[in-house]
């Protein structure tokens, strides 16, 4: 029951909080990284996999199969920018928003007017075909959970393990 009501009331406190967009691209995840790091100026570090059980996301190593994902903690904006492959050997994480190849997830709401020019700056890479955003709301079991495990645990960093990705 505590983890469930915990949650629910996690939902409700990043409700407004966080933005999220799907980005099209062929571009493997390392180069993702990389020409977001390079376009937004961010300094996106891969770090744990998410890995998919039936109804349930975990953490999972990078030496691993799992959905590679990186993070950046801008602590003058406190914010958090996530960047979530959303496929993995044939899994979708979002199923519901099957054309992005990648999620990008923000926390912090000093991006909430932000977020539109983000998009388009994005879009300026040239291996992007579209970005969009995506309405917290459609993907909230997932979402919440994901954000609650990111958020509980120091996050390890797999920068060196860039082979084989």
């Amino acid at each position: 029951m505590t983890a469930t009501t915990r949650r629910n009331k996690l939902a409700e406190e990043h409700s407004t909080d966080y933005f999220i967009a799907g980005i099209v691209s062929p571009l493997r995840d390392y180069r993702m990284a990389w020409e977001l790091n390079r376009t937004l100026d961010l300094d996106l570090k891969r770090i744990e996999d998410l890995a998919l059980l039936p109804g349930r996301i975990l953490k999972q190593d990078a030496d691993q199969s799992g959905f590679p994902r990186y993070k950046v903690l801008i602590e003058m904006d406190k914010a958090s920018f996530y960047l979530i492959s959303n496929r993995d050997r044939g899994s979708i994480l979002l199923k519901k928003h099957r054309l992005a190849d990648y999620v990008l997830l923000i926390i912090g709401s000093w991006y909430a007017d932000k977020f539109p020019q983000l998009l388009d700056s994005i879009k300026l890479i040239p291996e992007v075909q579209t970005t969009f955003p995506i309405e917290p709301k459609n993907i909230a079991s997932r979402l919440n959970y994901f954000l609650h495990e990111s958020d509980s645990k120091p996050d390890k960093d797999y920068s060196d393990r860039w082979s084989g990705h």
